[in-house]
């Protein structure tokens, strides 16, 4: 087999080269290369449904997000920079990426970011929110094909 690659397996019903980390860079590199400034508009021939998720962590703080809900079993979990949040363009733009490749991608505010103003969480606190997303989608029967940080 060529290639080796620290993500998970696929799913049977999961193409493996839509999760290919080298794919997955490339979009990274595509919604990083686009304006800071605003909203990329690429066409895709994808039926794409933004959808409000709200999800609670193990300390019963709501975390808000959007999924960009393309249809398939694989999700990518975009995770926001230090005091940034999930509606930074470039986390927009990223999503909007991985939704022209019909891939969904999954975009939140961690504790304490975005609306939702509690505290500025620290790593730990990250990890259990992140945890908390992991979770929901398993829930869902859906498969975390990739999990994509900025800035920490």
């Amino acid at each position: 087999e060529s290639g080796s690659s620290n993500l998970a397996a696929p799913k049977s019903t999961t193409n493996p080269e839509r999760c290919n980390p080298e794919r997955i860079l490339r979009f990274s590199m595509m919604a990083n290369s686009t304006s800071t400034s605003k909203r990329c508009n690429l066409f895709s021939p994808v039926k794409v449904q933004d959808q409000r998720v709200v999800i609670q962590n193990s300390y019963s703080e709501k975390l808000d997000g959007i999924l960009h809900e393309t249809g398939s079993t694989e999700v990518v979990i975009l995770c926001h920079g230090f005091r940034s949040c999930k509606d930074k363009i470039l986390m927009v733009n990223l999503a909007a990426a991985f939704a022209i490749e019909g891939i969904s991608a999954f975009r939140f505010d961690f504790a304490g970011n975005g609306k939702r103003r509690f505290h500025y969480g620290n790593y730990y606190r990250e990890v259990d929110d992140l945890q908390a997303v992991i979770q929901y989608f398993e829930h869902e029967k859906r498969f975390v094909a990739a999990i994509i940080g900025h800035s920490k």
